[in-house]
């Protein structure tokens, strides 16, 4: 951030920050604190899971704020996701409670990815990338026969992989033993 320019409008996407549990991974609102050019984009989608109702918020300096007011559509938020998001962001036994499964449910996966012997990125995240060494095609089409929703990637390059969630304990479970049975 030292290096960017001060006319250069640093956007950060912090839809997975809850997840995060790293202490050493960058804040970013240490930056706003300090009066850098930044904008923080935040969500209810993930760690909230109130994907339906399109609620999020933005941290940045007044004058952005201003400039992007003059910018947004003529309707506000409805009082309902307001309310639901008032509430979300004080229920902070859920947040604790989700990134103690999604810890749990991402340290069994790579437990089991590494006897597969596949690879995977760690991930920060609430899904990983997985690297099948093969078209990830027919995986993917044999995970969805079977229920589980993962996410084919190729169209950012690697036709080998999928994306997929974290799930509960029950649905990681059947990930892997579909995943045995397939490889």
């Amino acid at each position: 951030m030292n290096r960017v320019p001060e006319n250069i409008l640093v956007v950060v996407d912090e839809a997975y920050r809850e997840y995060i549990t790293d202490p050493n991974y960058a804040d970013s609102l240490k930056h706003f604190k300090a009066g850098k050019n930044i904008i923080i984009l935040r969500t209810f989608s993930k760690i909230y899971g109130l994907a339906g109702i399109r609620l999020g918020y933005g941290i940045a300096k007044p004058e952005i704020i201003a400039n992007l007011m003059k910018l947004r559509i003529s309707f506000n938020v409805n009082r309902v996701s307001q309310t639901a998001g008032i509430a979300a962001i004080d229920d902070d036994e859920h947040v604790q409670r989700g990134i103690r499964l999604n810890e749990a449910g991402k340290e069994y996966l790579y437990d089991a990815y590494n006897k597969l012997g596949l690879y995977y990125v760690p991930t920060f995240a609430n899904f990983i990338f997985v690297d099948f060494l093969k078209d990830s095609q027919i995986i993917f089409e044999e995970l969805q026969r079977k229920g589980i929703i993962a996410r084919t990637i190729k169209e950012y390059g690697f036709p080998n992989a999928l994306r997929i969630t974290i799930g509960t304990e029950k649905q990681n479970k059947h990930l892997i033993a579909t995943l045995k049975n397939i490889l």
